[in-house]
């Protein structure tokens, strides 16, 4: 769904975080005389409401009441706020539609060169430092997501590549087609926005099923990445013997069938 399928629509925008706020944003721009409804269950950010009072239509505060948002076509659900949650799912089952921020981006972009990483430690990390080397190499770069500028607030800039950092939250529902997806571990967090430790692995794993081509980048010393991906033809696994890898202050090579590293390989930087 792009920007365009919302113009004569009733939309609602589910959350006043940074998702959120990029998202009244970009519409009030495509859109100047729009009616847009706002709903945010935690207190609204001052200096948003400074902005927003110009040009503010409606902005309820307070627990998400599945009566007031029957009236809309269209949710714009921020990250934060459960796809499971019971008030969704009615909503669902009454017809509304439900899109996101990240699920707008790649709709209006659908030609963006894009690097996806996810994992439940360490993304903010890669993510920083793949943008930060792509950068260096001289290529366009643009950092995105959970880090960095909020995807939609980047279409001003020229870019060859994107990096950008997603969370299980976004990825449940994610519509995508990424060139690269880096997934650098799984374990157990998050849980009570699932339900459920199966629903969490399940939509971080969901990443994996989108990806062009099958370019996978996989983790192979996380055990619940090797027993999900172990034999898939398509994964590029890194971590592993024989591979270079970071420590803490060197780089080092560990040698294959061995459990420590090659002394003769390591590197002090």
């Amino acid at each position: 769904m792009q920007f365009r399928a919302l113009e004569n629509m009733r939309v609602a925008i589910l959350g006043a975080g940074r998702e959120g706020q990029s998202v009244w944003w970009q519409m009030r721009r495509r859109f100047p005389r729009k009616h847009l409804s706002l709903f945010s269950e935690a207190p609204v950010d001052e200096s948003f409401m400074t902005a927003l009072k110009p040009a503010l239509d409606d902005l309820h505060v307070g627990p998400l009441d599945p009566v007031s948002l029957r009236q809309f076509d269209v949710l714009v659900r921020s990250a934060g706020i459960s796809l499971y949650r019971d008030e969704l799912k009615e909503l669902r089952s009454l017809g509304l539609q439900f899109t996101t921020a990240s699920n707008l981006w790649f709709a209006e972009n659908p030609e963006a060169r894009t690097i996806c990483i996810s994992g439940t430690k360490g993304k903010s990390t890669t993510a920083a430092l793949t943008a930060h080397l792509l950068s260096q190499a001289g290529v366009n770069t643009c950092l995105a997501g959970n880090i960095g500028r909020p995807m939609l607030d980047c279409d001003d800039m020229n870019v060859d590549w994107w990096v950008i950092e997603l969370s299980s939250y976004q990825i449940s529902d994610l519509r995508a087609r990424p060139d690269i997806v880096v997934l650098l571990n799984l374990s157990d967090e998050h849980v009570d926005w699932h339900l459920n430790a199966k629903n969490y692995r399940s939509d971080k794993l969901r990443l994996a099923r989108l990806v062009k081509n099958g370019r996978l980048i996989a983790n192979a010393s996380d055990v619940a990445l090797q027993k999900e991906f172990s034999g898939h033809s398509n994964v590029r696994w890194f971590n592993q013997a024989g591979q270079w890898q970071a420590g803490e202050s060197h780089v080092f090579r560990q040698a294959r069938g061995t459990e420590k590293a090659d002394e003769q390989t390591v590197c002090g930087i």
